[in-house]
């Protein structure tokens, strides 16, 4: 394989607030196969060597424009301002060849093999282009404010919904600069965050909006083209909105910490791809469809209980969490495909029979049936939600010690 990756800045200060800067980036990448099987051993023996080689090729390439102001007024104000566009692309290639039937084990490409065996290939593309900007606000250094909006277009996405425009807020408040707590010693931090914000998902695969054909060989091995894909013109940007509520407390020359976070994250109008019936000639659908909802609570403590020529560090924290489908599409109540997924339940449930022991008498397997009663013969009436493979909590403790 070979790779080059560069990148360059031109950074201008227009004036002392205002400062301009362009960032050009590129990352190329060539992988190479070349499997050759000699006629020598088992696997080429009977066609008398056999070789495949593939190449791929990816481009990505990434430009960003921004100037920016900041400005500090009276020792108090700091204000600070980001506008930008930015334009990435993306390009992928690869080509495969296979062959067999060589003269001499010694030459090893496809130009010396007598039976062509397959070739293949594809290019694919996409990019995005997006607009943003940002204004931040912090007054003496107590209250923290910033708005940032985003308009994202991405080529993934039909011309009715190639764009869409995210935006988000944080505030904190640094309570210890407080005239109340600031000359109160043992308490070193103690801050408040809040934000909420969306952001946009477009990593799906190109052209799945799109009304595609596919060219293959029919009877006679004639050329045509063939309907390969349904196109979908609504396909639009999978949105994630966050919200979350955060403490962080020092104390004793931060020989103590604490930090809790309180989160809820909303999956909304998820990419997805839907079944469809075989009479329509196509197993699937690319859509936006559902919404997944994850809340959770966590929590981390932080101490140095000894410290000095042996320091003895130490840190716990426990995560809480909750995952549940909150929508589906066509106001179904849980996916024809797989029962499992069920709106109220969270994702990786097991829609199964519950499981009810050995009978020692017996040796025979016993399931419980839809009304809790004991069957050894369970139908699929008797199946319901029994627990899901994601943890609702979990955590971990770390000591570390060192001497000098």
């Amino acid at each position: 394989s070979r790779q080059l990756v560069a990148s360059s800045t031109l950074t201008y200060k227009i004036n002392k607030d205002l400062t301009a800067r362009a960032l050009a980036g590129l990352d190329y990448r060539l992988t190479q196969d070349h499997r050759y099987q000699d006629p020598r051993v088992n696997d080429g023996f009977a066609v008398n060597g056999r070789l495949s080689t593939q190449s791929d090729w990816n481009t990505n390439f990434i430009n960003t424009n921004t100037i920016n102001y900041k400005k500090r007024f009276n020792n108090l104000h700091d204000i600070d301002v980001l506008a930008g566009i930015e334009y990435r692309k993306d390009i992928n290639e690869w080509f495969q060849a296979d062959g067999q039937t060589f003269p001499s084990s010694e030459l090893q490409y496809l130009n010396s093999a007598a039976v062509p065996v397959s070739v293949g290939g594809q290019w694919g593309a996409s990019s995005n282009f997006s607009q943003f900007g940002k204004i931040g606000y912090k007054y003496n250094d107590k209250y923290i404010f910033n708005y940032t909006i985003r308009r994202d277009g991405s080529s993934r996405f039909g011309e009715n919904n190639r764009y869409a425009v995210f935006n988000s807020f944080q505030f904190a408040w640094n309570v210890k600069e407080e005239s109340f707590l600031k000359n109160v010693k043992a308490v070193n931090e103690l801050k408040i965050r809040f934000s909420q914000g969306q952001t946009g998902n477009d990593q799906i695969g190109n052209n799945l909006f799109a009304d595609l054909y596919s060219p293959a060989r029919v009877y006679g091995n004639q050329s045509a083209l063939n309907p390969s894909q349904l196109p979908n013109p609504n396909l639009s940007w999978e949105t994630k909105v966050e919200s979350n509520l955060g403490l962080d407390l020092s104390l004793f020359d931060n020989r103590l910490s604490f930090t809790i976070d309180a989160y809820s994250k909303q999956n909304r109008n998820l990419l997805l791809s839907r079944p469809l019936y075989s009479t329509t000639g196509f197993s699937s659908i690319t859509q936006n469809f559902g919404t997944i909802e994850n809340r959770g609570l966590e929590f981390l403590v932080s101490a140095t209980p000894i410290k000095g020529d042996f320091t003895w560090n130490t840190s716990f924290n426990i995560s809480f969490q909750k995952n549940r489908v909150l929508k589906l599409y066509d106001d179904l109540e849980f996916l024809p495909n797989d029962p499992s997924i069920r709106v109220g339940f969270p994702l990786g449930s097991f829609f199964t029979s519950e499981w009810a022991g050995v009978n020692p008498a017996t040796g025979m397997g016993m399931w419980y049936d839809i009304n809790g009663n004991i069957t050894y013969n369970p139908t699929a009436a008797d199946r319901k939600m029994v627990g899901s493979i994601f943890p609702t909590s979990f955590g971990g403790w770390n000591n570390s010690f060192s001497y000098k």
